[in-house]
C-alpha cells in the first residue's frame, strides 16, 4: 500500500500512476516532485475542505481549509472518524451514500449534510465525494 506522505508535499496515490509506483524504484523522477508540489499549493490554497477517507471511515488527510470552513486542525482530525463530525440526524443518509459509492469504482455522490464547528453549532455544507480507493491501494 503507498502512503500519503507529509514534508515535501508528496500524494503520490492522487498524482502518480500505478504503473509509475514501484517497490524498486529508487529515487522519484522530477516530473513527480514538481506535481507534488503543484499538488501541495493547490491543496493549501484551496477554500474547499479536502479530505481522503479510508475504506474504515478514518480521515487519511484534510486540507488546510478545514480551519477557515469549521475552526477545526487538519492535523487534529488526520486518524479521527470521518462520521463524528456529522450531525447525528444527517448520518443515516451520509453512510448509505458513501456505501453505494464504494461499490461505484469512479462514482461520484453529493450530500448535503451538517458538519460540526469548533463553536458547538452545526454548518450546512455539501460533501461531493468520488470513490477512489483503487488508486489508494
Amino acid at each position: 500500500m503507498t502512503r500519503l506522505r507529509k514534508g515535501a508535499g508528496m500524494l503520490s496515490p492522487l498524482l502518480v500512476p500505478r504503473s509509475a509506483r514501484s517497490a524498486d524504484r529508487g529515487a522519484e523522477r522530477p516530473s513527480e516532485t514538481v506535481d507534488a508540489d503543484v499538488a501541495e499549493v493547490l491543496l493549501a490554497s484551496t477554500v474547499d475542505v479536502i479530505s481522503i477517507i479510508d475504506p474504515r471511515g478514518a480521515l487519511r488527510y484534510v486540507s488546510p481549509s478545514v480551519t477557515d470552513a469549521l475552526e477545526l486542525a487538519a492535523d487534529e482530525l488526520v486518524g479521527t472518524s470521518a462520521v463524528d463530525l456529522i450531525h447525528p440526524d444527517d448520518r443515516g443518509e451520509l453512510l448509505a451514500a458513501a456505501a453505494e459509492l464504494v461499490r461505484q469504482p469512479g462514482a461520484i455522490a453529493r450530500v448535503r449534510h451538517r458538519c460540526g464547528h469548533r463553536d458547538g453549532k452545526w454548518r450546512v455544507v455539501e460533501s461531493v465525494a468520488r470513490n477512489s480507493l483503487e488508486a489508494l491501494r
